[in-house]
């Protein structure tokens, strides 16, 4: 590593490294706390990285080529869903905000 590009070794770190033992540690807690208390749930706040940005430019793709609905990118960049808006869950397609259902059985 040098100065040059510790900003990327460092992000790759939290990503392959930090990121997934945080995971393991929120399962394990939930499973030990359902057993206690159904009602308490362990979870970590991730802000190690601000990585928003490319998280976000991830969603957008995604949404735009019908792979993900516009919740599915809510959740990925740590958004809630939005409940009570059937569109929010439906599969778009860049430059339309028709439901691929639809289209597809027209």
């Amino acid at each position: 590593m040098n100065i040059g590009n510790s900003d990327n070794q460092y992000k790759k770190f939290i990503e392959n490294t930090i990121r997934p033992l945080e995971r393991f540690l929120e399962q394990m807690f939930n499973t030990l706390f359902k057993d206690i208390n159904p009602n308490v749930e362990f979870y970590i706040l991730d802000e190690h990285i601000n990585d928003l940005d490319t998280r976000s430019k991830i969603a957008r793709d995604n949404v735009a080529s019908g792979l993900w609905s516009r919740n599915e990118a809510r959740e990925f960049i740590g958004s809630s869903f939005l409940e009570g808006d059937t569109e929010m869950d439906e599969y778009t397609v860049t430059g339309s905000v028709a439901s691929l259902r639809v289209a597809i059985s027209a």
